[in-house]
């Protein structure tokens, strides 16, 4: 199975390549680390034998299938960099990604193939620092300020 898998992920980055993405607009968004984003699968899907998803990293020049899934017996192999914080829901094909990691942000593809190797849908996702809100940041000062003030007058 696992060399079936890197002989299919291999024809899909060489056909990935030739592939025009003019058509597919890409959604922007932007994720904490350490959080959980559901990548919803909304395009209606073609005919196809083999559904995956693929990551373009904005740090590196390669994509990396993410998770692969046979459209006929729904089996599901998921890349081991990703093992333990994948879960492909295999009736909608939205993939869930756990725990975002920095090295997460990069363009996110859906693609399908069967006929034809056709890319379904993308996500360009930036992966931030989760430093908390503005309020939490200043409402310390803002008490003792206030604290000061009091003890002050």
């Amino acid at each position: 199975m696992a060399l079936n898998h890197l002989l299919v992920s291999l024809i899909v980055l060489l056909t990935f390549k030739t592939v025009s993405f003019a058509e597919i607009q890409p959604k922007n968004l932007s994720v904490h680390a350490g959080d959980s984003y559901e990548f919803v699968q909304r395009e209606k899907l073609p005919d196809f034998s083999l559904l995956m998803w693929i990551i373009t990293p904005f740090s590196k020049n390669y994509s990396e299938t993410i998770v692969t899934c046979d459209n006929e017996t729904r089996t599901v192999d998921v890349s081991s960099s990703y093992k333990d914080r994948v879960v492909l829901n295999t009736a909608t094909f939205s993939l869930t990604l756990k725990k975002m990691l920095k090295t997460d942000s990069g363009l996110y593809c859906t693609t399908t193939i069967g006929q034809k190797t056709i890319p379904v849908c993308q996500y360009n996702v930036s992966v931030v620092d989760n430093h908390g809100s503005t309020t939490t940041n200043f409402l310390p000062l803002i008490l003792l300020t206030s604290t000061l003030s009091t003890i002050m007058f």
